[in-house]
């Protein structure tokens, strides 16, 4: 029985909630690091340009769609039937692309897992210390381990699709509550800062990179619509999507800076006062909500590993595949545990994973698929060159720096 395609506005909803993650917690920190003005102007700047990239594909997709008459479901694929598309020279890459993709892919979801465990740590930690006594932030994540085990134990994903909705609510809920705060307790505009250091614009933009990464949700949405052509144009479904989600981080990480300056934390959720009883509900939901996107998540990654996986393993396959998923997880903490912070997870995720997947191979694929007229236009050539030292500033600015927090963060 096949799956019901979406209409334009189950389409819209569908792209919106899947863009819509952890990320837009760590705005108001991002805006921190950037200033309001240079953080209003970088957001709008980088979500053109991740929106734009993931237009890139999609157009990819749907030409080779047409051209060989099957239908590819994932960027990977879209990438290896690039460089067939491109010249001669491309053709013995297309495993290599795809490999690549698949890798990109893999650990820029399969990261989020310790990104997800710290988030959960962090909001336990000031919940339960309210109520009380102080424990290290590393025991709750140790703590962690067992529900995280038993979420990974569940046989099939597609079990995950109703806690998938209910995670949505949640994260909405949450989220409402919190702009609610942000809004009723705005201060003055004394000592905000308009336009941040250059030392810390880097994270800013691997915050907001990471955050905006739309890739993954669009292709498989847009092969499933009644009517793929309202995917595109100014006011198709990616845009009016992107559009939307932009205006929601803008929200959250204005106001959440405009609210809290220089007391601004990692996660927005632990700015918000420990009395009081909304602002635990708070807590409490963006935990359910993150823990139930962690299930979602994991299987994303799982997929990934075991089809490069799939042929090596002859013998005990069940048992091999129960081995996968414990260690998946408990190295996912682990890491959390090395490095129990959220921002340079996001920030190193952001520059080194979503600034190559999400922003330079959409433009090299794009140059493959449509080879022989490319650069038929100075405009084109112009506009290629831009979006390619934009990632790679983003790529190698963003990783120096996170890897120089992280540093500071294990010395401690």
């Amino acid at each position: 029985m096949e799956n019901p395609k979406h209409g334009e506005l189950s389409a819209f909803l569908h792209l919106v909630k899947s863009c819509i993650g952890t990320g837009i917690l760590s705005m108001p920190i991002a805006f921190k690091c950037a200033g309001l003005v240079m953080g209003t102007l970088g957001l709008i700047f980088t979500a053109i340009v991740c929106t734009y990239c993931t237009y890139l594909i999609v157009v990819c997709s749907n030409y080779i769609n047409n051209v060989s008459g099957s239908t590819l479901s994932s960027f990977a694929d879209v990438a290896q039937a690039s460089c067939k598309c491109g010249p001669k020279w491309a053709h013995k890459y297309d495993k290599i692309f795809k490999s690549l993709m698949n890798g990109g892919i893999f650990v820029g979801y399969y990261s989020c897992l310790s990104i997800y465990t710290v988030i959960i740590a962090m909001n336990l930690e000031k919940l339960i210390t309210f109520y009380w006594i102080p424990i290290d932030l590393r025991v709750y994540m140790v703590a962690l381990l067992l529900p995280f085990l038993l979420i990974s134990y569940i046989p099939n994903w597609k079990l995950l699709a109703p806690v998938s909705m209910i995670t949505n609510a949640l994260m909405v809920s949450g989220l409402g509550i919190t702009l609610y705060y942000l809004i009723s307790n705005l201060p003055s505009q004394d000592e905000k800062l308009l336009i941040g250091d250059v030392t810390t614009t880097p994270t800013f933009f691997s915050i907001v990179i990471f955050s905006m990464q739309t890739i993954g949700a669009a292709l498989p949405l847009k092969n499933n619509m009644r009517e793929p052509a309202k995917f595109f144009g100014y006011y198709g479904v990616l845009n009016k999507a992107c559009f939307v989600v932009a205006f929601l981080y803008f929200l959250i990480g204005f106001l959440g800076y405009f609210c809290y300056g220089s007391e601004t934390k990692e996660n927005i959720t632990l700015n918000l006062p420990s009395d009081s009883y909304a602002a635990q509900a708070v807590q409490l939901l963006i935990t359910l909500s993150v823990f139930g996107a962690y299930g979602v998540q994991f299987f994303v990654s799982l997929e990934i590993l075991w089809e490069g996986l799939r042929n090596h393993v002859t013998k005990r396959i069940k048992l091999t595949h129960y081995i996968v998923r414990t260690l998946m997880v408990v190295q996912a903490v682990l890491i959390a545990i090395a490095v129990p912070s959220i921002i340079p997870f996001i920030s190193l995720l952001g520059a080194i994973c979503f600034s190559i997947v999400g922003i330079i191979m959409p433009v090299i694929i794009y140059i493959l698929t449509f080879w022989d007229d490319a650069f038929n236009s100075y405009f084109a050539i112009a506009k290629y060159i831009v979006l390619i030292i934009f990632g790679i500033l983003a790529c190698v600015f963003g990783t120096v720096t996170a890897i120089m927090d992280i540093i500071v963060l294990l010395n401690k």
